[in-house]
């Protein structure tokens, strides 16, 4: 399987592409990076930690941020 495969058959990708098209979502995710700074790819993820009913600290917010940013 390659890795494209592999992004496609993930369910934070499945769960990022129907959220993102969802109405308006991409405008809006496009106006929090450019005015806000919010890194969207974090984002969605810390939306689809949600929707599966789990959390993460702040701290651990940080560092996934922090590891993903040279991206």
């Amino acid at each position: 399987m390659s890795s494209v495969e592999a992004a496609q058959a993930s369910p934070f990708w499945t769960f990022s592409l129907g959220y993102y098209r969802g109405a308006g979502v991409s405008e809006a995710c496009l106006e929090l990076q450019d005015h806000c700074g919010v890194d969207v790819n974090v984002m969605l993820f810390l939306l689809w930690m949600a929707s599966r009913r789990r959390t993460i600290s702040a701290d651990q917010v940080k560092a996934l941020a922090d590891k993903v940013r040279p991206w």
